[in-house]
């Protein structure tokens, strides 16, 4: 009886294809949540196929919807020449995706046949019984629309074709502060999200936008990541195995001392757009922080960042690569006295352990919402490269949440395990069929 009972539950797993595994991304936080999201999805379903984020990330050769004739000669001229890259999608040439869901759809549908990745991905499609897509912070509708949004709502658009059950789980919705609303993406994604089989948005901002604007059904259910809260026994890993934390080559001047209070210092996705003046502001940051506040450790945690090692070089602060393992990139985190930064799953991973931090300003409400969701007493977010005067304020509340770290951190502790339930029970789709 028993027998028959497990192979019935098994039976009753559905088969899933994921959409955005983010790992194979120079980016901590897509890479963790990524694994935490599938962990859960793993759990009660069978992930029988994946498509990873080199492909949906931005335009990408394989994603050509011309004659097959001309493929080899595309293909060579995109990854010999950038100057070819810029004219293929400047004039919206070869691509799958276009500017609309629609147009990408008649694209797809063309490329069956003559493109061998997307015929694959279409028999994926039939064979599966869901979809499941890893919104991250995708959904913001900034005018250019985003070329992975579009994506996105191509694959579920498909599915919902073929009838299977869709799930766009672990979702950010947000405006851009940078540029006007993008009214017609934003109506298409309403089309497409009121099909889903569930949708869920991964802080509450985004999911009073979702509402607001989307789809009333859209639950709100914590980011996957938080529940990475089951690795809080790596947090000592950085200072018992310092060389664990160092990435390629293991050069000895790379050492660091973790075993005395120090602070982290990472920049944010507004600063990535900005290079030349986020490397002044954050030099200066940088000193006054290990002048005033503690040892500071620059880290990079994702590609965005690359203008921070320069930063690190001049003024001679030690400095954590992108290309560092997670679990150790936590440790650092998670062990430091306060972490700075603009970046949500970094703070996320800081958290796990209590680090207080102070945000900077980013591409959307994330720096807020993560205020708002582990109970700081005041959301506050300073400009993405802060002025003299931020400055001054950030190195202030610096000291501030050093002194105040114990207590600080019992509260954020508490609030990720109540996030992490949370988040494991609401990323269960096998309860929603």
């Amino acid at each position: 009886m028993i027998k028959q009972q497990q192979h019935a539950a098994i039976f009753e797993r559905q088969k899933v294809l994921f959409v955005a595994d983010n790992r194979n991304r120079e980016n901590w936080g897509c890479r963790a949540t990524s694994i935490a999201l599938k962990e859960i999805i793993n759990s009660h379903s069978e992930i029988a196929y994946t498509i990873y984020g080199d492909i949906t990330g931005s335009y990408n050769p394989e994603l050509i919807h011309g004659y097959s004739k001309w493929m080899r000669l595309y293909k060579l001229l995109y990854n010999a020449f950038p100057i070819f890259r810029r004219v293929f999608k400047l004039f919206d040439v070869a691509d799958i995706i276009s500017s609309t869901v629609k147009k990408s759809l008649k694209r797809y549908r063309k490329a069956i046949k003559v493109n061998k990745f997307i015929k694959d991905l279409d028999k994926q499609i039939k064979e599966v019984d869901a979809i499941v897509v890893n919104g991250e912070g995708t959904f913001i509708f900034s005018t250019p629309n985003r070329y992975d949004t579009i994506f996105y709502l191509l694959i579920l658009k498909v599915a919902q074709d073929y009838g299977k059950r869709t799930y766009l789980l672990n979702a950010m919705y947000s405006d851009s502060p940078t540029s006007k609303r993008n009214i017609s993406l934003l109506s298409e994604t309403r089309q497409i999200l009121e099909k889903c089989t569930m949708v869920t948005a991964r802080d509450p901002l985004s999911y009073d936008y979702c509402k607001a604007y989307i789809v009333k059904s859209v639950k709100y259910v914590p980011d996957a990541l938080f529940t990475w809260n089951k690795y809080f026994q790596y947090n000592n890993l950085c200072m018992n195995f310092p060389y664990a934390t160092i990435s390629f080559p293991e050069m000895e001047n790379k050492w660091i001392n973790y075993n005395k209070p120090y602070l982290c210092l990472s920049g944010s996705s507004l600063a990535a757009g900005n290079p030349r003046d986020a490397f002044s502001a954050f030099y200066d940051l940088a000193l006054l922080l290990n002048e005033k506040v503690l040892p500071t450790i620059i880290v990079s945690t994702c590609s965005g960042d690359s203008f921070l090692e320069p930063v690190a070089k001049k003024a001679g602060l030690p400095y954590v690569s992108v290309q560092t393992n997670i679990l150790s990139g936590m440790s650092i985190l998670g062990n430091a006295s306060v972490f700075v930064s603009g970046r949500w799953h970094p703070s996320i991973l800081a958290s796990i352990s209590g680090t207080p931090c102070v945000f900077l300003g980013s591409n959307s409400h994330k720096t807020l919402a993560i205020q708002v969701m582990l109970g700081y007493k005041e959301a506050k977010e300073y400009s993405a490269i802060p002025n003299s005067q931020e400055i001054s304020c950030i190195v202030q509340d610096a000291i501030q949440a050093v002194e105040k770290e114990h207590s600080l951190r019992k509260c954020v502790t508490k609030k990720i395990e109540e996030l992490s339930i949370k988040a494991i029970n609401g990323n269960n789709i096998a309860s929603s069929t």
